[in-house]
C-alpha cells in the first residue's frame, strides 16, 4: 500500500460530521473514537436512548404517537390494537373483554396489518417470538 492509497482510505474516515440532529430536532455533537484501530463516530446518549412515552396520556406527545401508530384503522381495530400493544392484552383477553371469539380477533389483526404497517411489523415480531417464555 503506498501513500496515495493511505490517503484515499483516510478521506473515508468518520470525520465529515460534527453534528446530528436529536429527536427534538435540535444538533447535538458527535464525537470521534477509535474501535479496533478506526475512528468511529460517538453519539451522544440522547440520541442512542430510545423515547419513552409520558405517563399521562393528555399529552400532545402521547396523542400523536396513538395518532401514528393506529393510522387508517377504524375504531374497532384501534380499540383492539391499543388493548393489544398499550394495555399488553393477549388476543384471548381481548376476545373475552370484546364477547367474539379468539380466532375473530385474530383475523381483525390480519385485515389490519393490510391497512397499516405497525401492526404489520407486530404480527411478524409476535410470529417470530416464543408466546411463552
Amino acid at each position: 500500500m503506498d501513500e496515495n492509497d493511505r490517503k484515499r482510505d483516510d478521506d473515508f474516515d468518520v470525520h465529515y460530521f460534527q453534528y446530528c440532529r436529536n429527536l427534538e430536532g435540535n444538533l447535538v455533537p458527535v464525537g470521534v473514537a477509535r474501535q479496533n484501530g478506526r475512528s468511529v463516530p460517538r453519539f451522544p446518549s440522547t440520541v442512542t436512548e430510545p423515547y419513552l412515552l409520558p405517563d399521562d396520556e393528555e399529552t400532545p406527545d402521547y396523542l400523536e404517537l396513538v395518532e401514528e401508530v393506529c393510522q387508517s384503522l377504524n375504531e374497532k381495530e384501534r380499540r383492539r390494537w391499543l388493548l393489544a400493544i398499550r394495555d399488553g392484552r393477549s388476543n384471548s383477553e381481548i376476545a373475552e373483554m370484546e364477547s367474539v371469539s379468539r380466532p375473530a380477533i385474530i383475523d381483525c389483526f390480519r385485515r389490519a396489518a393490510l391497512k397499516n404497517p405497525y401492526v404489520q411489523i407486530w404480527l411478524n415480531h409476535k410470529k417470530n417470538n416464543n408466546q411463552h417464555e
